[in-house]
Protein backbone atom coordinates (compact mmCIF):
# COMPACT_ATOMS: atom_id res chain seq x y z
CA UNK A 1 0.00 0.00 0.00
CA UNK A 2 1.37 3.43 -0.88
CA UNK A 3 2.38 5.81 1.91
CA UNK A 4 -0.68 8.16 1.07
CA UNK A 5 -2.96 6.31 0.90
CA UNK A 6 -2.04 5.02 4.73
CA UNK A 7 -2.41 8.27 6.08
CA UNK A 8 -4.68 9.83 4.46
CA UNK A 9 -4.37 12.51 1.79
CA UNK A 10 -2.81 16.14 2.97
CA UNK A 11 -4.88 19.34 1.26
CA UNK A 12 -1.57 21.28 1.28
CA UNK A 13 0.39 18.81 -0.27
CA UNK A 14 1.34 20.35 -3.80
CA UNK A 15 1.25 16.91 -5.73
CA UNK A 16 -1.81 16.21 -4.34
CA UNK A 17 -4.98 16.21 -6.88
CA UNK A 18 -8.19 18.20 -6.63
CA UNK A 19 -10.03 15.22 -5.52
CA UNK A 20 -7.71 14.12 -3.26
CA UNK A 21 -7.29 17.54 -1.55
CA UNK A 22 -11.38 18.07 -1.49
CA UNK A 23 -11.69 15.01 0.14
CA UNK A 24 -9.08 16.28 3.08
CA UNK A 25 -11.57 17.34 5.66
CA UNK A 26 -13.84 14.03 4.90
CA UNK A 27 -10.45 11.83 6.27
CA UNK A 28 -9.42 14.48 8.86
CA UNK A 29 -12.84 13.45 10.26
CA UNK A 30 -12.32 9.90 10.01
CA UNK A 31 -14.54 9.07 7.08
CA UNK A 32 -12.66 7.97 4.20
CA UNK A 33 -9.23 6.37 3.39
CA UNK A 34 -8.56 6.28 -0.61
CA UNK A 35 -8.63 2.36 -1.67
CA UNK A 36 -4.70 1.41 -2.40
CA UNK A 37 -5.45 0.62 -6.24
CA UNK A 38 -6.87 3.98 -6.43
CA UNK A 39 -3.40 5.99 -6.94
CA UNK A 40 -3.04 9.52 -8.24
CA UNK A 41 -2.29 8.80 -12.02
CA UNK A 42 -5.94 6.83 -11.36
CA UNK A 43 -7.47 10.04 -9.61
CA UNK A 44 -5.84 12.07 -12.22
CA UNK A 45 -7.74 10.12 -15.26
CA UNK A 46 -10.87 10.53 -13.53
CA UNK A 47 -10.48 14.30 -13.05
CA UNK A 48 -9.14 14.42 -16.78
CA UNK A 49 -12.58 12.83 -17.69
CA UNK A 50 -15.08 14.76 -15.68
CA UNK A 51 -13.37 17.54 -17.38
CA UNK A 52 -13.58 16.39 -20.50
CA UNK A 53 -17.31 15.62 -19.98
CA UNK A 54 -18.36 18.97 -18.09
CA UNK A 55 -16.68 21.05 -21.22
CA UNK A 56 -18.68 18.93 -23.68
CA UNK A 57 -21.77 19.28 -21.97
CA UNK A 58 -21.44 23.55 -21.76
CA UNK A 59 -20.45 23.20 -17.76
CA UNK A 60 -17.25 23.37 -17.78
CA UNK A 61 -14.27 26.09 -18.35
CA UNK A 62 -14.05 25.21 -21.92
CA UNK A 63 -17.98 26.26 -21.44
CA UNK A 64 -19.05 29.27 -23.90
CA UNK A 65 -18.06 32.53 -22.27
CA UNK A 66 -21.59 34.41 -21.60
CA UNK A 67 -21.51 34.85 -18.28
CA UNK A 68 -24.41 32.44 -16.30
CA UNK A 69 -27.58 34.51 -15.68
CA UNK A 70 -29.41 34.66 -12.24
CA UNK A 71 -31.33 31.28 -13.73
CA UNK A 72 -28.05 29.17 -14.03
CA UNK A 73 -27.07 29.04 -10.90
CA UNK A 74 -23.77 29.64 -8.95
CA UNK A 75 -20.95 30.25 -11.69
CA UNK A 76 -18.87 26.60 -12.45
CA UNK A 77 -15.54 27.17 -10.18
CA UNK A 78 -12.38 25.13 -11.46
CA UNK A 79 -11.29 22.80 -8.74
CA UNK A 80 -7.64 24.02 -7.50
CA UNK A 81 -4.61 21.86 -9.86
CA UNK A 82 -6.57 21.62 -12.74
CA UNK A 83 -5.34 23.86 -16.03
CA UNK A 84 -6.90 22.88 -18.59
CA UNK A 85 -5.84 24.48 -22.35
CA UNK A 86 -7.13 27.68 -23.10
CA UNK A 87 -9.40 27.22 -26.38
CA UNK A 88 -9.23 31.14 -27.35
CA UNK A 89 -11.60 30.16 -30.53
CA UNK A 90 -14.47 29.48 -28.35
CA UNK A 91 -13.84 32.02 -25.64
CA UNK A 92 -13.89 34.92 -28.22
CA UNK A 93 -16.82 33.35 -30.50
CA UNK A 94 -19.45 35.56 -30.12
CA UNK A 95 -22.94 34.00 -28.79
CA UNK A 96 -25.24 32.07 -31.70
CA UNK A 97 -28.70 31.00 -31.67
CA UNK A 98 -27.11 27.54 -32.34
CA UNK A 99 -24.95 28.18 -28.93
CA UNK A 100 -28.13 29.24 -27.15
CA UNK A 101 -29.68 26.21 -28.15
CA UNK A 102 -26.98 24.17 -26.67
CA UNK A 103 -27.20 25.75 -23.56
CA UNK A 104 -30.59 25.99 -22.75
CA UNK A 105 -30.64 22.18 -22.67
CA UNK A 106 -27.54 21.30 -20.71
CA UNK A 107 -29.11 23.81 -17.61
CA UNK A 108 -32.14 21.78 -17.72
CA UNK A 109 -30.20 18.61 -17.82
CA UNK A 110 -26.97 19.40 -14.77
CA UNK A 111 -28.70 16.67 -12.92
CA UNK A 112 -28.60 14.08 -15.46
CA UNK A 113 -25.20 14.89 -16.08
CA UNK A 114 -23.81 14.63 -12.65
CA UNK A 115 -25.15 11.06 -12.47
CA UNK A 116 -23.68 10.28 -15.72
CA UNK A 117 -20.32 11.57 -14.11
CA UNK A 118 -20.73 9.83 -11.06
CA UNK A 119 -21.50 6.51 -12.84
CA UNK A 120 -18.16 6.92 -15.17
CA UNK A 121 -15.99 6.72 -11.97
CA UNK A 122 -17.57 4.29 -10.46
CA UNK A 123 -17.18 2.55 -14.05
CA UNK A 124 -13.45 3.54 -13.95
CA UNK A 125 -12.50 2.29 -10.30
CA UNK A 126 -14.24 -1.21 -10.81
CA UNK A 127 -12.05 -1.23 -14.55
CA UNK A 128 -8.96 -1.11 -12.36
CA UNK A 129 -9.83 -3.42 -9.61
CA UNK A 130 -11.04 -5.86 -12.52
CA UNK A 131 -7.77 -5.42 -14.57
CA UNK A 132 -5.48 -5.41 -10.73
CA UNK A 133 -7.50 -8.93 -10.15
CA UNK A 134 -6.64 -10.64 -13.60
CA UNK A 135 -3.18 -9.64 -12.89
CA UNK A 136 -3.47 -11.07 -9.62
CA UNK A 137 -4.61 -14.32 -10.21
CA UNK A 138 -3.08 -14.81 -13.95
CA UNK A 139 0.56 -13.48 -12.42
CA UNK A 140 0.48 -17.05 -10.43
CA UNK A 141 -0.72 -19.20 -12.55
CA UNK A 142 -0.72 -17.98 -15.90
CA UNK A 143 2.86 -19.99 -16.72
CA UNK A 144 1.47 -23.02 -15.59
CA UNK A 145 -2.13 -22.76 -17.67
CA UNK A 146 -0.82 -21.58 -20.57
CA UNK A 147 2.05 -23.20 -20.79
CA UNK A 148 2.78 -25.69 -23.67
CA UNK A 149 3.09 -29.93 -22.51
CA UNK A 150 6.74 -30.96 -22.38
CA UNK A 151 7.38 -33.54 -25.09
CA UNK A 152 7.58 -37.20 -23.87
CA UNK A 153 10.03 -39.67 -25.93
CA UNK A 154 8.21 -42.83 -25.96
CA UNK A 155 9.15 -46.59 -26.58
CA UNK A 156 7.10 -49.60 -27.48
CA UNK A 157 9.13 -52.33 -25.45
CA UNK A 158 7.44 -55.57 -26.70
CA UNK A 159 8.71 -58.91 -25.04
CA UNK A 160 8.35 -61.80 -27.37
CA UNK A 161 8.68 -65.77 -27.30
CA UNK A 162 8.54 -67.81 -30.46
CA UNK A 163 7.65 -64.34 -32.84
CA UNK A 164 5.09 -63.92 -30.54
CA UNK A 165 4.23 -60.97 -28.31
CA UNK A 166 3.77 -62.13 -24.43
CA UNK A 167 3.22 -58.48 -23.32
CA UNK A 168 4.18 -54.90 -24.08
CA UNK A 169 5.59 -52.30 -21.92
CA UNK A 170 4.90 -48.54 -23.48
CA UNK A 171 8.06 -46.53 -21.57
CA UNK A 172 7.64 -42.66 -21.47
CA UNK A 173 10.03 -40.50 -20.18
CA UNK A 174 10.63 -36.23 -20.51
CA UNK A 175 9.91 -33.68 -18.20
CA UNK A 176 8.14 -34.88 -14.75
CA UNK A 177 7.84 -38.52 -13.96
CA UNK A 178 8.48 -41.69 -15.87
CA UNK A 179 5.93 -43.70 -17.18
CA UNK A 180 5.34 -47.39 -17.76
CA UNK A 181 1.85 -48.40 -19.46
CA UNK A 182 1.61 -52.22 -19.66
CA UNK A 183 -0.43 -53.57 -22.21
CA UNK A 184 -2.00 -56.92 -23.03
CA UNK A 185 -0.74 -58.87 -25.83
CA UNK A 186 -4.51 -60.50 -26.50
CA UNK A 187 -5.68 -56.72 -27.25
CA UNK A 188 -7.16 -56.80 -30.18
CA UNK A 189 -6.10 -53.49 -32.63
CA UNK A 190 -5.71 -53.01 -36.54
CA UNK A 191 -2.49 -53.88 -37.02
CA UNK A 192 -0.55 -52.36 -40.43
CA UNK A 193 -0.15 -55.16 -42.42
CA UNK A 194 -2.02 -57.35 -41.04
CA UNK A 195 -5.30 -56.22 -40.49
CA UNK A 196 -7.43 -56.16 -37.33
CA UNK A 197 -5.71 -58.88 -34.81
CA UNK A 198 -4.79 -59.49 -31.35
CA UNK A 199 -1.23 -57.44 -31.24
CA UNK A 200 0.88 -61.11 -30.30
CA UNK A 201 0.71 -61.51 -33.99
CA UNK A 202 1.61 -58.16 -34.35
CA UNK A 203 5.01 -58.35 -35.09
CA UNK A 204 4.12 -60.56 -38.32
CA UNK A 205 4.35 -57.73 -40.55
CA UNK A 206 8.25 -56.01 -38.80
CA UNK A 207 8.52 -54.82 -35.25
CA UNK A 208 7.33 -51.07 -36.39
CA UNK A 209 3.95 -52.66 -36.97
CA UNK A 210 3.11 -53.19 -33.40
CA UNK A 211 4.15 -49.30 -32.62
CA UNK A 212 2.07 -48.13 -35.20
CA UNK A 213 -1.00 -49.61 -34.09
CA UNK A 214 -0.89 -48.54 -30.96
CA UNK A 215 -0.14 -45.07 -32.09
CA UNK A 216 -3.25 -44.98 -34.05
CA UNK A 217 -5.33 -46.98 -31.25
CA UNK A 218 -4.17 -44.62 -28.61
CA UNK A 219 -3.40 -40.86 -30.97
CA UNK A 220 -0.55 -40.78 -29.44
CA UNK A 221 3.39 -40.76 -30.70
CA UNK A 222 5.30 -43.72 -30.33
CA UNK A 223 8.66 -43.00 -31.49
CA UNK A 224 10.53 -46.49 -32.08
CA UNK A 225 9.48 -50.06 -31.15
CA UNK A 226 11.84 -52.32 -29.67
CA UNK A 227 11.82 -56.07 -29.48
CA UNK A 228 12.98 -58.31 -26.75
CA UNK A 229 12.93 -61.94 -27.40
CA UNK A 230 13.71 -64.36 -24.67
CA UNK A 231 16.84 -64.78 -25.51
CA UNK A 232 17.73 -61.14 -26.07
CA UNK A 233 16.50 -61.01 -22.56
CA UNK A 234 18.73 -63.48 -21.13
CA UNK A 235 21.70 -62.07 -22.47
CA UNK A 236 20.79 -58.58 -21.25
CA UNK A 237 20.19 -59.54 -17.46
CA UNK A 238 22.85 -61.77 -17.57
CA UNK A 239 25.27 -58.91 -19.19
CA UNK A 240 23.80 -56.98 -15.68
CA UNK A 241 25.12 -59.78 -13.45
CA UNK A 242 21.35 -60.91 -13.13
CA UNK A 243 18.40 -59.07 -11.26
CA UNK A 244 16.74 -59.07 -7.54
CA UNK A 245 12.97 -59.82 -8.32
CA UNK A 246 10.27 -60.79 -5.64
CA UNK A 247 9.18 -64.22 -7.36
CA UNK A 248 5.55 -64.61 -6.70
CA UNK A 249 5.00 -68.90 -8.06
CA UNK A 250 7.30 -71.29 -8.74
CA UNK A 251 8.83 -71.04 -12.19
CA UNK A 252 9.31 -74.32 -14.39
CA UNK A 253 10.64 -75.11 -17.62
CA UNK A 254 7.07 -75.53 -18.67
CA UNK A 255 3.99 -76.17 -18.32
CA UNK A 256 3.75 -80.11 -18.06
CA UNK A 257 3.50 -81.98 -14.93
CA UNK A 258 6.81 -82.60 -12.87
CA UNK A 259 8.74 -80.51 -15.15
CA UNK A 260 11.86 -78.99 -13.50
CA UNK A 261 11.52 -76.13 -11.47
CA UNK A 262 13.75 -72.62 -12.55
CA UNK A 263 13.29 -70.80 -9.67
CA UNK A 264 11.25 -71.12 -6.58
CA UNK A 265 8.53 -68.35 -5.04
CA UNK A 266 10.14 -65.99 -2.44
CA UNK A 267 11.46 -62.35 -1.55
CA UNK A 268 14.03 -60.80 -3.41
CA UNK A 269 15.31 -64.04 -5.41
CA UNK A 270 18.57 -63.30 -8.06
CA UNK A 271 17.18 -64.26 -11.24
CA UNK A 272 19.75 -65.13 -14.10
CA UNK A 273 19.30 -64.52 -17.59
CA UNK A 274 17.22 -67.50 -18.44
CA UNK A 275 15.20 -67.28 -15.26
CA UNK A 276 14.41 -63.77 -15.63
CA UNK A 277 12.98 -64.64 -18.99
CA UNK A 278 10.96 -67.35 -18.35
CA UNK A 279 9.30 -65.43 -15.02
CA UNK A 280 8.91 -62.31 -16.83
CA UNK A 281 6.51 -63.76 -19.60
CA UNK A 282 5.30 -66.71 -16.79
CA UNK A 283 1.15 -67.25 -17.18
CA UNK A 284 -0.09 -69.77 -15.25
CA UNK A 285 -3.19 -72.31 -15.89
CA UNK A 286 -6.01 -69.46 -16.68
CA UNK A 287 -4.91 -66.73 -15.42
CA UNK A 288 -5.95 -63.06 -16.43
CA UNK A 289 -3.44 -61.54 -18.26
CA UNK A 290 -2.66 -58.84 -15.92
CA UNK A 291 -1.02 -61.59 -14.06
CA UNK A 292 1.64 -62.02 -16.47
CA UNK A 293 1.95 -58.51 -16.83
CA UNK A 294 3.00 -57.89 -13.03
CA UNK A 295 5.46 -60.21 -13.92
CA UNK A 296 7.02 -58.29 -16.67
CA UNK A 297 6.93 -55.15 -14.63
CA UNK A 298 8.61 -56.84 -11.74
CA UNK A 299 11.78 -57.88 -14.28
CA UNK A 300 11.70 -54.65 -16.27
CA UNK A 301 12.19 -52.66 -13.14
CA UNK A 302 14.94 -54.35 -11.94
CA UNK A 303 16.11 -54.33 -15.75
CA UNK A 304 16.43 -50.43 -15.44
CA UNK A 305 17.20 -50.04 -12.23
CA UNK A 306 20.43 -51.86 -13.46
CA UNK A 307 21.92 -50.16 -16.65
CA UNK A 308 24.75 -48.35 -16.44
CA UNK A 309 24.22 -45.02 -15.70
CA UNK A 310 27.33 -43.75 -18.41
CA UNK A 311 25.14 -43.02 -21.85
CA UNK A 312 27.56 -44.46 -23.55
CA UNK A 313 28.11 -47.74 -21.77
CA UNK A 314 24.41 -48.00 -21.90
CA UNK A 315 24.30 -47.87 -26.03
CA UNK A 316 26.93 -50.36 -26.74
CA UNK A 317 25.26 -52.22 -24.15
CA UNK A 318 21.57 -52.20 -25.92
CA UNK A 319 23.47 -51.90 -29.48
CA UNK A 320 24.50 -55.35 -29.17
CA UNK A 321 21.26 -57.57 -28.21
CA UNK A 322 19.81 -59.44 -31.38
CA UNK A 323 17.55 -57.15 -33.88
CA UNK A 324 17.78 -53.69 -31.26
CA UNK A 325 16.83 -50.86 -32.73
CA UNK A 326 19.52 -48.72 -34.83
CA UNK A 327 20.03 -45.04 -35.77
CA UNK A 328 17.53 -42.43 -34.21
CA UNK A 329 15.63 -45.50 -32.55
CA UNK A 330 18.67 -46.62 -30.31
CA UNK A 331 19.03 -43.33 -29.32
CA UNK A 332 15.59 -42.77 -28.41
CA UNK A 333 15.64 -45.83 -26.18
CA UNK A 334 19.37 -45.27 -24.47
CA UNK A 335 17.63 -41.59 -23.78
CA UNK A 336 14.55 -42.92 -22.96
CA UNK A 337 15.86 -46.01 -20.48
CA UNK A 338 18.70 -43.95 -18.86
CA UNK A 339 15.58 -41.40 -18.02
CA UNK A 340 13.56 -44.08 -16.18
CA UNK A 341 16.70 -45.40 -14.38
CA UNK A 342 16.23 -43.54 -11.16
CA UNK A 343 12.59 -43.83 -11.06
CA UNK A 344 12.97 -47.80 -11.41
CA UNK A 345 15.90 -47.95 -8.54
CA UNK A 346 14.21 -46.25 -5.91
CA UNK A 347 10.82 -48.09 -6.87
CA UNK A 348 8.74 -45.50 -8.05
CA UNK A 349 8.31 -45.97 -11.04
CA UNK A 350 5.01 -45.10 -12.41
CA UNK A 351 2.79 -47.92 -13.92
CA UNK A 352 -0.45 -49.22 -15.18
CA UNK A 353 -2.61 -51.51 -17.32
CA UNK A 354 -4.55 -50.27 -20.47
CA UNK A 355 -7.94 -50.38 -19.60
CA UNK A 356 -9.24 -52.98 -22.10
CA UNK A 357 -12.58 -54.68 -22.10
CA UNK A 358 -13.63 -58.61 -22.35
CA UNK A 359 -14.21 -59.91 -25.95
CA UNK A 360 -16.17 -62.83 -25.83
CA UNK A 361 -14.85 -66.06 -27.15
CA UNK A 362 -16.63 -68.99 -26.53
CA UNK A 363 -14.33 -71.85 -25.30
CA UNK A 364 -11.25 -70.24 -26.90
CA UNK A 365 -9.06 -68.08 -25.43
CA UNK A 366 -10.22 -64.85 -24.16
CA UNK A 367 -9.61 -61.56 -26.07
CA UNK A 368 -9.67 -57.97 -24.97
CA UNK A 369 -11.12 -54.20 -26.90
CA UNK A 370 -9.43 -51.00 -25.87
CA UNK A 371 -11.69 -49.50 -23.61
CA UNK A 372 -11.93 -46.16 -25.33
CA UNK A 373 -13.12 -43.93 -22.73
CA UNK A 374 -10.18 -45.25 -19.99
CA UNK A 375 -7.66 -45.17 -22.64
CA UNK A 376 -8.31 -41.78 -23.30
CA UNK A 377 -7.74 -40.65 -19.63
CA UNK A 378 -4.78 -42.82 -19.60
CA UNK A 379 -3.41 -41.10 -22.15
CA UNK A 380 -4.04 -37.30 -20.52
CA UNK A 381 -2.87 -37.99 -17.44
CA UNK A 382 -0.11 -40.18 -18.30
CA UNK A 383 1.21 -39.66 -21.59
CA UNK A 384 0.30 -36.14 -22.63
CA UNK A 385 3.40 -34.85 -24.01
CA UNK A 386 2.84 -37.79 -26.65
CA UNK A 387 -0.78 -36.82 -27.97
CA UNK A 388 -0.33 -36.14 -31.44
CA UNK A 389 -1.36 -32.52 -32.19
CA UNK A 390 -5.09 -31.62 -33.48
CA UNK A 391 -5.07 -30.25 -36.76
CA UNK A 392 -6.58 -26.95 -36.88
CA UNK A 393 -9.73 -27.93 -38.97
CA UNK A 394 -10.03 -30.52 -36.84
CA UNK A 395 -9.33 -34.57 -36.76
CA UNK A 396 -10.24 -36.47 -39.88
CA UNK A 397 -10.20 -40.12 -39.51
CA UNK A 398 -9.53 -42.34 -42.80
CA UNK A 399 -10.75 -46.21 -42.94
CA UNK A 400 -8.33 -47.27 -45.33
CA UNK A 401 -8.67 -50.53 -47.44
CA UNK A 402 -6.47 -52.61 -49.89
CA UNK A 403 -8.78 -53.07 -52.99
CA UNK A 404 -5.75 -54.42 -54.70
CA UNK A 405 -4.06 -57.13 -52.26
CA UNK A 406 -1.13 -55.66 -53.03
CA UNK A 407 1.34 -56.13 -49.48
CA UNK A 408 2.69 -53.01 -47.74
CA UNK A 409 -0.16 -51.01 -49.75
CA UNK A 410 -1.99 -50.22 -46.90
CA UNK A 411 1.30 -49.60 -44.52
CA UNK A 412 2.15 -46.92 -47.34
CA UNK A 413 -1.14 -45.01 -47.18
CA UNK A 414 -1.38 -45.16 -43.96
CA UNK A 415 2.70 -43.29 -43.29
CA UNK A 416 1.24 -40.44 -46.39
CA UNK A 417 -2.17 -39.61 -44.12
CA UNK A 418 0.02 -39.64 -41.24
CA UNK A 419 2.95 -37.40 -42.59
CA UNK A 420 -0.03 -35.17 -43.30
CA UNK A 421 -1.78 -35.13 -39.40
CA UNK A 422 -4.46 -37.14 -40.62
CA UNK A 423 -5.47 -40.35 -38.27
CA UNK A 424 -5.32 -43.69 -40.08
CA UNK A 425 -7.77 -46.76 -39.42
CA UNK A 426 -7.26 -50.13 -40.97
CA UNK A 427 -10.16 -51.14 -43.08
CA UNK A 428 -8.06 -54.70 -44.13
CA UNK A 429 -8.30 -56.18 -47.33
CA UNK A 430 -11.28 -55.22 -49.88
CA UNK A 431 -13.48 -58.63 -50.72
CA UNK A 432 -13.01 -59.54 -54.06
CA UNK A 433 -10.38 -56.92 -55.00
CA UNK A 434 -9.62 -55.98 -58.60
CA UNK A 435 -10.55 -52.21 -57.99
CA UNK A 436 -8.85 -50.08 -60.70
CA UNK A 437 -9.20 -46.57 -59.58
CA UNK A 438 -8.61 -45.69 -56.54
CA UNK A 439 -12.23 -43.99 -54.83
CA UNK A 440 -12.46 -41.35 -51.69
CA UNK A 441 -16.03 -41.91 -50.46
CA UNK A 442 -17.93 -39.18 -48.44
CA UNK A 443 -20.73 -39.22 -46.07
CA UNK A 444 -21.90 -36.56 -47.99
CA UNK A 445 -21.31 -33.49 -50.31
CA UNK A 446 -20.90 -30.66 -47.63
CA UNK A 447 -18.48 -28.16 -47.82
CA UNK A 448 -17.24 -29.89 -45.05
CA UNK A 449 -17.06 -33.25 -46.12
CA UNK A 450 -15.47 -32.25 -48.89
CA UNK A 451 -12.70 -30.56 -47.14
CA UNK A 452 -11.62 -33.52 -45.35
CA UNK A 453 -11.98 -35.32 -48.76
CA UNK A 454 -9.54 -32.97 -50.70
CA UNK A 455 -7.07 -33.06 -47.66
CA UNK A 456 -6.78 -36.78 -48.01
CA UNK A 457 -6.23 -36.79 -52.13
CA UNK A 458 -3.92 -34.44 -51.46
CA UNK A 459 -2.10 -36.38 -48.80
CA UNK A 460 -2.24 -40.13 -51.08
CA UNK A 461 -1.62 -37.93 -54.20
CA UNK A 462 -4.84 -38.75 -56.06
CA UNK A 463 -6.78 -36.65 -58.19
CA UNK A 464 -10.12 -35.13 -57.43
CA UNK A 465 -12.10 -37.60 -59.65
CA UNK A 466 -11.29 -39.87 -56.99
CA UNK A 467 -13.94 -38.05 -54.76
CA UNK A 468 -17.17 -40.03 -54.71
CA UNK A 469 -20.60 -39.54 -51.99
CA UNK A 470 -21.66 -42.73 -50.39
CA UNK A 471 -24.51 -43.23 -47.90
CA UNK A 472 -22.39 -46.54 -47.78
CA UNK A 473 -19.71 -45.09 -46.19
CA UNK A 474 -19.28 -46.72 -42.47
CA UNK A 475 -19.27 -44.14 -39.08
CA UNK A 476 -16.28 -45.01 -37.76
CA UNK A 477 -14.50 -42.72 -39.72
CA UNK A 478 -14.97 -39.35 -41.07
CA UNK A 479 -13.55 -40.39 -45.24
CA UNK A 480 -13.18 -44.31 -46.95
CA UNK A 481 -10.35 -44.51 -49.14
CA UNK A 482 -10.33 -47.41 -51.20
CA UNK A 483 -7.08 -48.22 -52.93
CA UNK A 484 -6.66 -49.08 -56.45
CA UNK A 485 -4.49 -50.15 -59.19
CA UNK A 486 -4.00 -46.30 -59.45
CA UNK A 487 -2.22 -46.01 -56.05
CA UNK A 488 1.63 -45.82 -56.18
CA UNK A 489 3.00 -46.27 -52.53
CA UNK A 490 6.84 -45.16 -53.72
Amino acid sequence: MRPWALRGPDPGDASATPLVQRRAPDVTAGGWTPDPLVTRTVLRRVEDELAALLDLTGDGPHGPSEPHGPSDGPAYKQPTGLSPAPDASRRTEPATPLAVLRRRPARRLRAPRRVLALLLVLSLLALVAWVWSVRERFGRAGAHVFAPTPRQDVVALALAQGGQVSGVSLLASGAGSGQQILVPSRLVLDVPGAGRVPIAQALTPGAQSLGAALSDALDIRVDTTWVLDSAALARLVDALGGVVVDVDVDVTASADVGSAVLVSAGAHQRLSGAQAAAYAQLLVGDEPEPSRLARQERVLDAVLAALPAASQARRALLGALPDAPTGAGLDTVVRTVGRLRADAGAGQLASTVLPVTDIAAGAGVPSYGLDAVGAAAVVRSRLAGAMLPTPAGGVIRVLVQNGVGTPGLGEAARSRLVAAGLRYVGGGNLAGFGVEQSLVLLPDGSPDSRRRGHAVVQALGLNDSALRVSEAAPSVADVVVMLGKDFRPG
